[in-house]
């Protein structure tokens, strides 16, 4: 059993080391550019992609782990050698070519090869043009020589041991021999997944660094090439192309283009003005009345209400970049769980870092969630607060801690926060399983009582922080906007019908800042709408948000979209649909829609 045990830990090992060498090899292929990188931010893309190296060594270790096992058969250790090496030399053949391709595509992406090559795979003639500049002269020598250098690297670890041990002598029965060997194949399904924690591992996991490249160099390869391919995200089909695009885009131009054109409403004194928005977990509008949130309610009156917004999406990952980016949710996939594209969009911390704000992040749970870590690490917060800022005491929820906690955080580091200063907290107690550190307001296991008692329970943190606020020295100049990441089937239902009444969302605007008070707006809007008319008030021209309006803007024309999986609605003052893509048709419709 020692044998195979040493024979596991070598074969492993070689992965590693492996994806150790073409890091470096990355790295030293893109030597210019890296030159610019601090040195121990180059260091830690060895050490934050060590989790992602090693859940792909695991993936790749399944196969061999089981053919070591049965070495306590004493079947041919010869025969299995070659198995093995055969099976690792198809891997490596396979690995390297994807690392050559890698090297020189991100010089033009700058994001790391995934499935979008395999989009052109219907024009190779263009595929083989577009190729052509690349320095093929360097690239395919590399490609032999990674190859050969690996293979050697692969029998010095693996194929002498073989070759040079005998027979596995162990007092264990051969099939309790291979039985543990199974346990041990079983036991890769933790590192697989990067651990024990709530949330999978993925690309945020390597995250670290504001730079884009030393973040890049952190990745695994093969492992984000094998999830995009596994997500598809390769896919070239839109399934929602219903008319030619020419005619697309005019109709789109006139609803977003040309809408943010107009005066601006000026609502808030923007000497200097601190920004904190509190995206507030599944906060309905269906909820807002004063039994629920007291708290929110009495808020109203002192400042400023948007009584019609709706969300853009259904789940927190859609409704984060809706607020940060003004960018609308899609309907087949999350925008967020592709850091390529992700990285491209606009975003409001970039807007108010260039105006030299102090940007912080805060949200007791952990930020792999939704990959959320990448897209806000993309977007550079400069300071960013998640679960393992937070002491072992405080994690008092199966998310990670509670929103007393975090408020009570974030509270007390903006007292001390340079300004002006950009600042984001993100509840979480009114997430599923609705559990919260207090006792509820509605007594029961019922899933609508628990759910409306969590938003009590946050509506009495918001109400805490506010109160602390106004005594703040910074109340005076801060605007405080207070949206949902989406709304919810509760209370009402307990299954997605997708009506708008479950993606209406409130959203209210506070604060020593704002010039109006005990006003609402009513005018329909998308919670995507918030970015362009949040840097209308600072004067920015926003002209980034290609799919945000600003709802203070003269001519601004009412409309909300939403989308759903493989589904999407229409919001207007003269009437509404929701499509379902999947039937190919309308599951509702009302007042005046027309076939645009």
């Amino acid at each position: 059993m020692k044998r195979i045990g040493s024979l596991f830990l070598r074969y492993f090992s070689f992965w590693l080391i492996y994806f150790i060498f073409i890091r470096a090899l990355f790295i030293g292929y893109h030597c210019i550019p890296f030159a610019n990188e601090k040195f121990i931010d180059i260091v830690n893309t060895f050490i934050y992609g060590m989790r992602m190296d090693v859940s792909m060594a695991s993936y790749f270790s399944i196969l061999p782990f089981l053919f070591i096992g049965l070495l306590a058969f004493s079947i041919n250790s010869l025969l299995l050698n070659k198995i093995i090496q055969s099976y690792t030399l198809l891997l490596i053949t396979i690995v390297s070519l994807l690392v050559v391709i890698d090297m020189e595509l991100f010089s033009f992406w700058g994001y790391r090869l995934d499935g979008t090559p395999l989009k052109y795979l219907n024009t190779p003639n263009e595929m083989i043009a577009s190729s052509l500049s690349s320095p093929w002269y360097i690239l395919i020598p590399l490609f032999f020589i990674l190859i050969f250098l690996s293979d050697l690297l692969y029998k010095k670890i693996v194929v002498n041991y073989f070759n040079n041990s005998d027979k596995e002598v162990s007092t264990l029965k051969p099939i309790l021999s291979y039985l543990i060997s199974i346990g041990v194949v079983g036991f890769l399904a933790l590192p697989i997944r990067g651990g024990v924690q709530q949330i999978p591992i993925n690309e945020s996991i390597v995250y670290f660094s504001s730079s884009n490249l030393v973040n890049q160099a952190a990745v695994n390869l093969p492992w984000t090439f094998m999830h995009s391919l596994l997500e598809k995200s390769y896919s070239a089909t839109n399934p929602y192309e219903f008319t030619d695009n020419v005619i697309a885009n005019s109709l789109v131009n006139k609803i977003y283009n040309e809408e943010n054109k107009g005066f601006t409403f000026e609502v808030i004194d923007t000497n200097k003005t601190n920004v904190v928005i509190i995206l507030w977990e599944s906060f309905t509008y269906k909820a807002d009345v004063d039994s629920v949130t007291p708290e929110f309610n009495k808020l109203k009156k002192e400042g400023l209400f948007f009584n019609s917004i709706y969300a853009s999406g259904d789940r927190s990952d859609k409704g984060i970049v809706a607020v940060l980016s003004g960018y609308p949710a899609l309907p087949s996939a999350s925008v967020i769980l592709n850091p390529n594209k992700s990285l491209k969009l606009p975003s409001l911390i970039k807007d108010f870092t260039n105006k030299g704000y102090n940007s912080s992040f805060y949200y007791g749970g952990e930020l792999a969630f939704a990959n959320m870590n990448s897209y806000l690490v993309q977007n550079k917060f400069a300071r960013l607060i998640s679960k393992e800022n937070f002491d072992t005491n405080d994690m008092n929820s199966k998310w990670g801690a509670h929103d007393d906690v975090v408020f009570n955080r974030l509270g007390n580091e903006l007292d001390t926060m340079k300004t002006p200063f950009f600042s984001m907290i993100f509840t979480l107690s009114s997430h599923e399983p609705f559990e919260i550190p207090m006792k509820p307001k509605y007594q029961g296991n019922d899933k609508t009582k628990m759910f409306l008692s969590s938003l009590n329970y946050t509506d009495k943190c918001l109400g805490d922080f506010i109160a602390k606020a106004k005594k703040t020295k910074w109340w005076n100049n801060t605007l405080i906007v207070i949206i949902a990441d989406h709304g919810h089937v509760l209370p009402g239902n307990y299954y997605a019908s997708h009506l708008k009444s479950e993606f209406q969302i409130p959203m209210l605007w506070l604060g020593g800042a704002l010039k109006v008070k005990d006003s609402t707006i009513t005018k329909i809007a998308s919670q995507s709408d918030l970015a362009s008319t949040l840097v209308g008030q600072f004067g920015m021209k926003g002209d980034d948000y290609l799919f945000s309006r600003n709802i203070l803007a003269s001519n601004y024309k009412e409309s909300a979209y939403y989308s759903f999986n493989n589904g999407f609605g229409y919001i207007t003052p003269k009437g509404n649909y929701c499509f379902d893509n999947v039937s190919n048709n309308f599951i509702y419709s009302t007042g005046k829609v027309s076939s645009q």
